[in-house]
């Protein structure tokens, strides 16, 4: 029996504690999992492995010259975060060498000028830092600096008036800057951590005074 990752938590009808991630879907077993806090099943290495890396079949994603609608750009966040908690899973088992071929095929079936990097990446660039190619993490963590650091600030464009149309998008982008700055932080990568560090408190501290205290 499987249930699709995509679910909402009230549809596995309390069965998550015996879930096993094997890909895009979680195996029910009579195993009680050893999950991580707020994160669903826990990771089967093995047949996963097998089925990010042999068995699933990724068509033209890498192609930029193809058109990705927002259905299907929500199924590439779904495989990054599963690429992304294989690779994590193997660096905890000692399994560096398989988590390095995982990160390199995620980035390569869904290239940033392919697929937009988003909060769902950065647990690939951590991964290429916990292997130490920092190199390759740094080109991901760059890029989503700069994706990010530019939409909050056209966000920030607008007048008061219209900022709290931009609530979520403002919201989901701060997350993924904090959520940058902590890794970079972590992993001693000094210019990105203090530039995604400022970059936060500049436009969290705008949005504590232009958007949060006008829902008060």
């Amino acid at each position: 029996v499987y249930f699709a990752m995509t679910m909402g938590l009230e549809s596995y009808i309390g069965l998550d504690k015996y879930f096993f991630l094997e890909g895009l879907a979680f195996r029910l077993l009579p195993v009680v999992a050893k999950l991580q806090p707020g994160i669903p099943g826990e990771i089967n290495t093995d047949a996963m492995y097998d089925h990010m890396m042999n068995k699933y079949q990724f068509g033209n994603m890498k192609d930029p010259k193809v058109y990705m609608d927002e259905n299907n750009l929500r199924i590439a966040m779904n495989l990054r975060n599963a690429f992304g908690r294989l690779a994590t899973t193997l660096i905890h088992e000692g399994k560096k060498d398989s988590a390095r071929r995982v990160l390199d095929r995620c980035m390569e079936v869904m290239p940033g000028n392919a697929i937009p990097v988003n909060f769902f990446v950065i647990p690939v660039a951590e991964g290429y830092y916990k292997i130490g190619e920092n190199k390759k993490g740094d080109e991901i963590s760059e890029k989503l600096y700069n994706l990010i650091n530019d939409d909050l600030a056209y966000l920030f464009s607008f007048s008061d008036a219209d900022l709290k149309n931009t609530d979520l998008d403002m919201q989901q982008d701060l997350m993924t800057m904090q959520r940058l700055s902590v890794v970079t932080k972590e992993n001693n990568r000094g210019p990105l951590a203090q530039k995604s560090d400022a970059s936060l408190a500049k436009y969290y501290q705008l949005y504590m005074s232009k958007v949060y205290q006008q829902h008060q």
